[in-house]
């Protein structure tokens, strides 16, 4: 068995962090409104495609966006106050904790190669997008030869 002190924890933190920030700075920004709030995402690659998985617990299709320009996938939404609560507004007495977050979000991910914007797709389920953009193959730079009718 492994023991690990709290001081080789610490040791370990400055590389942890090097670690995410060479990822960050590849690839993702986080929306400056003052009323939006986080979603966590991670990016996966594979041969073929990225796959990109955001956190989204409690949202609906309707109430997010997803456009891909070039290598950069942006998506937004919103969460209104509203969704927050299924009790009425004059029965709450205190607010004791608000931890979940309201208003509107986008995050801004820069792949870090060329993609095919005709492969790709999206689901929500169970308060996960994943976001699934093909790459570009050798094949799909090549030049065709185009017949004319």
């Amino acid at each position: 068995m492994t023991s690990f002190s709290l001081t080789d924890m610490f040791r370990s933190l400055p590389q942890q962090q090097e670690s995410n920030l060479a990822t960050d700075s590849l690839m993702t920004t986080l929306d400056s409104n003052s009323n939006s709030f986080p979603v966590a995402l991670d990016v996966l690659e594979t041969a073929d495609n990225f796959l990109i998985l955001y956190d989204m617990p409690g949202f609906d299709k309707s109430q997010v966006s997803i456009t891909l320009a070039g290598q950069v996938l942006t998506v937004s939404g919103e969460r209104s106050d509203r969704d927050r609560c299924y009790i009425e507004e004059a029965d709450i007495t205190n607010r004791i904790a608000i931890e979940r977050g309201y208003g509107t979000f986008m995050r801004t991910v820069t792949l870090p190669s060329l993609v095919d914007s005709c492969e790709v797709c999206a689901f929500l389920a169970e308060g996960v997008l994943q976001v699934h953009v093909g790459k570009v193959t050798p094949e799909s730079l090549k030049g065709k030869s185009i017949k004319i009718n």
